[in-house]
């Protein structure tokens, strides 16, 4: 019977998981704690901290993905790592500017976006979190 993932996966998920809690959770515990006191449970949700959250994922992910890539002592594609930092960078500062002009006048389109650029932030670090460990073996 096939495995449908083997253990170096696993392990790495597990690891990109415990990673992306110790960056997500005080954030999120922050966003929580204000919305009780609020009582305004829509603040979970649209408070533009999610965007400082999906800057710190951005940067992590790549820098401990190129780290971990030169613990190793193995060779990456320059121009497929430019790629990755140029990726990043325009979620960085589309995170950015969302959370600025969130600042100013909050809309749904802006809530939208947020969500949108966090969730790929989130898909981002977990296949490059996951994926160097599986690179390095």
């Amino acid at each position: 019977m096939n495995r449908p993932f083997s253990n170096n996966f696993k392990k790495g998920f597990l690891i990109a998981l415990y990673e992306y809690l110790i960056i997500t959770l005080p954030i999120g515990l922050y966003v929580f704690i204000e919305a009780s006191h609020k009582s305004n449970w829509h603040f979970l949700y649209s408070t533009p901290e999610w965007s400082i959250a999906t800057i710190f994922l951005s940067f992590i992910s790549l820098s401990k993905f190129v780290a971990d890539l030169g613990k190793d002592g193995r060779k990456f594609d320059g121009p497929i790592l430019g790629i990755f930092g140029l990726f990043n960078l325009i979620i960085i500062v589309s995170a950015a500017m969302n959370a600025n002009m969130s600042l100013e006048k909050e809309s749904i389109t802006l809530i939208i976006f947020r969500i949108f650029i966090f969730s790929i932030s989130t898909i981002v670090f977990f296949v490059l979190v996951t994926g160097i460990r599986l690179i390095k073996k």
